[in-house]
This record gives C-alpha cells, sequence and structure tokens, in this order.
C-alpha cells in the first residue's frame, strides 16, 4: 500500500492546524508501519491514539473556525464527524479480529478522504484565512 506524503499544496496557512494534519498523517502511517510489520497490538493501541489525537484537533480547529466566523463550518464539522466515524470503524476492524489486507485497506481509503478533504475542503478555509491577513506565525 503506498503511503501518503505531506505536501506544502495542502497547507491550510495555520500552523497550528498545519501541525496537526502532518501529526494525522503521521499516525496513520505508523499504523500502517506496524501492520506491515506484523504487529497489530502496536497497530490498534496507535489507532486509540489517532482517534484521540483527532479529537483534540477537531476541537482546536472548530474553536479557532468560530473565532474568526468561518462561513462554511458546518461543512468542516461533518467531515470531522466523518473522520472520528472513520477511526472508530477502523478500530472496530480490530476488534473484530479482521485481516491486516481489509484493515490497511480502510486505512487507504481513509488517507484518501484525506488528502481529497485537505486539497479540496480545507483549501476554502486557506482562502478565508489568507483574506483575514492575520499573523498566525
Amino acid at each position: 500500500m503506498a503511503k501518503v506524503k505531506w505536501l506544502d499544496g495542502m497547507s491550510v496557512g495555520v500552523p497550528e492546524m498545519d501541525a496537526d494534519h502532518k501529526q494525522l498523517f503521521a499516525a496513520l502511517i505508523a499504523i500502517q508501519n506496524a501492520l506491515e510489520n506484523g504487529d497489530k497490538e502496536e497497530a490498534l493501541a496507535l489507532c486509540r491514539n489517532l482517534l484521540v489525537l483527532a479529537a483534540e484537533h477537531n476541537e482546536r480547529e472548530i474553536e479557532f473556525l468560530r473565532r474568526y466566523a468561518y462561513p462554511y463550518i458546518d461543512n468542516v464539522l461533518m467531515v470531522q464527524e466523518n473522520t472520528v466515524q472513520g477511526i472508530q470503524d477502523l478500530l472496530s476492524l480490530f476488534e473484530k479480529n479482521c485481516t491486516i489486507s481489509e484493515i490497511t485497506d480502510k486505512i487507504s481509503n481513509m488517507q484518501t478522504a484525506f488528502i481529497d478533504y485537505m486539497l479540496r475542503g480545507d483549501i476554502n478555509y486557506k482562502s478565508f484565512v489568507q483574506e483575514l491577513h492575520l499573523d498566525l506565525d
């Protein structure tokens, strides 16, 4: 399975959010690596950690978007809910003792959805942030 790679074009222009997104990418790769090494227990622990990381990120991101009255916040909330559900579905694959292949297929689908959202959805909030001329560094 191909590994995802962070591209600068996926930046939303908010260093804190970019750092979170990079961390989420790294977590998915770590889960893949554990599975490739045959360590389902490690992959499961990493998946549980991914759920915590996603929840923490979602809270920070929504607080940021509310602070600046982002007009499409409902779209972001929907994607966040879908992402959390995807991680919960991934966890259930571990609990159902599914094959590594089934689990890695789910991870691949999650990666594709995440990248798609970063390049299509978050680009709108990148434009919004740029128009605000915020000094976020």
